[in-house]
């Protein structure tokens, strides 16, 4: 989780809070009929600091709630998302296949990233959608995926708590394409994070997902 969380860092401290940045592939130009199915894999809320002492209880019902929100606001939106993650029904293939997967998208999504990601400063309130003008590659050894899990559509969303902010981090990679096809980045004024906060930021991140998708 180095990788990504660097990056959430960096980015969060170089803009404002009330911001969204909304960066996607130029080949991503879906209709209603490409997207069936998007697979979110392993979602997560995470402090700034895990050493750092914290209700112990509290972070594992947000994280419950993270992962109801994903499905009932994805659901919502219209957009069919399945949840896998650390649970009973947890195998060899989440562990070996889509864990495999989602690290590598998140540590090439930060080893790829270059300034031409980020043209300009985004401004307060305002969302800024942009072309990634490299968007960043992941490995080859995943382009069978949509065959073994009937979509080449993956995802990861997290939500961070960051020096009196919270971020959202949502990214999208298509496997037959072994790129990734959509970013974004909302960062939200926030000292302390609740259920109905993480409910907004959830709901309005399948809401601008769904803006895409005509």
């Amino acid at each position: 989780m180095r990788y990504l969380f660097a990056f959430i860092f960096m980015v969060s401290l170089a803009g404002c809070s009330g911001t969204i940045s909304i960066q996607q592939n130029e080949k991503f130009k879906p209709t209603k009929a490409d997207v069936t199915k998007i697979i979110c894999i392993a979602p997560r809320f995470y402090y700034e600091d895990d050493d750092k002492n914290y209700d112990l209880k509290k972070y594992e019902k947000l994280n419950k709630q993270l992962r109801k929100d994903i499905v009932r606001y994805g659901k919502k939106n219209k957009l069919n998302i399945e949840l896998r993650d650390f649970d009973e029904k947890a195998d060899i293939e989440f562990y070996e296949s889509l864990m495999s997967l989602r690290n590598n998208m998140l540590a090439e999504n930060f080893n790829q990233e270059t300034p031409l990601n980020f043209t300009r400063s985004v401004k307060r309130n305002k969302i800024q959608k942009t072309v990634l003008v490299y968007p960043p590659k992941i490995s080859h050894e995943f382009a069978n995926y949509s065959k073994r899990f009937g979509t080449p559509y993956f995802s990861y969303l997290g939500i961070y708590q960051v020096k009196g902010k919270l971020v959202l981090y949502h990214v999208i990679v298509d496997t037959d394409k072994c790129e990734t096809i959509y970013r974004e980045l909302k960062t939200v004024k926030s000292k302390k994070v609740n259920t109905n906060t993480m409910a907004q930021l959830v709901f309005d991140s399948y809401a601008m997902l769904k803006m895409q998708i005509k």
